[in-house]
């Protein structure tokens, strides 16, 4: 049960950290270099503009359900990001005790387990053992487009309203829907024949004024057969406050 616990935590801080944001605008900068249309490169270019990940951001209040089967698991979490890469999220019970504070920066994992008045501690490999994505996706969960600057390009297609990117970044295969009347992306399939790998995001009831997040997210792991309903409920973007990690005091400190 922690162990799901603590996957939860980690997939929501806020999920799938360069990757999916402070992104190469040259990887679609004009046609020449690319081969792609005028129309193509437009509406790639509108969609990074709009990744919140650029900006710092505080979701206030959400709701993460985590499905195993017949068992659902509820959850209540918080999360603060800075424009440094750093994450600080909280996952807590329904009656609003916290049982995790969780603290990721580009090379380390922090985590307060107050359940078991543990300091757990890992690297970026770890975070991808433990949920089976590199920590470059995590913002993936927020609803921003990959960087396909980190690595290729194989495919783009506009089919109606949707343009559909093919490409592969760190091993993984990365399919990303967009919406081109939103320049948001609606869908996202990350899948890796190597390790038999598939994690979906899909993207529902897009919410704000300048900087819309999604209301909803699906995230779904094929191979440990979990499924994340994530729901923000209230969020300040932008967002410039800073963020701190306290150890809890007295806490056994072990390796994730």
């Amino acid at each position: 049960m922690q162990k799901k616990i603590i996957i939860a935590g980690l997939l929501v801080a806020l999920i799938f950290m360069e990757t999916a944001c402070s992104v190469s605008r040259n990887t679609f900068s004009n046609t020449g270099s690319t081969g792609y249309s005028e129309d193509i490169n437009r509406i790639i270019l509108k969609t990074y503009s709009k990744n919140i990940t650029d900006l710092g951001f505080y979701i206030q209040k959400g709701k993460i359900q985590l499905i195993e089967g017949k068992r659902k698991l509820n959850f209540l979490y918080s999360v603060k990001y800075a424009r440094r890469d750093i994450y600080l999220i909280s996952i807590r019970a329904l009656n609003g005790y916290e049982a995790l504070r969780v603290f990721i920066n580009k090379d380390t994992i922090l985590i307060n387990d107050r359940v078991n008045k543990e300091l757990l501690y890992g690297s970026k490999n770890d975070f991808e053992k433990l949920t089976g994505i590199p920590v470059e996706f995590l913002k993936i969960c927020f609803g921003d487009i990959i960087d396909y600057s980190k690595g290729s390009v194989n495919n783009v297609n506009i089919i109606g309203k949707e343009l559909v990117i093919t490409g592969m970044i760190f091993g993984i295969e990365a399919i990303t829907t967009i919406n081109t009347e939103t320049y948001k992306v609606r869908s996202v399939k990350l899948s890796s024949a190597y390790s038999k790998e598939e994690i979906t995001a899909d993207y529902r009831k897009y919410k704000g004024d300048n900087h819309i997040i999604p209301g909803e997210t699906l995230i779904y792991d094929s191979k440990r057969s979990v499924q994340l309903i994530i729901k923000n409920q209230k969020f300040i973007v932008p967002w410039y406050g800073d963020i701190d990690f306290v150890p809890g005091r007295n806490y056994k400190e072990r390796h994730i």
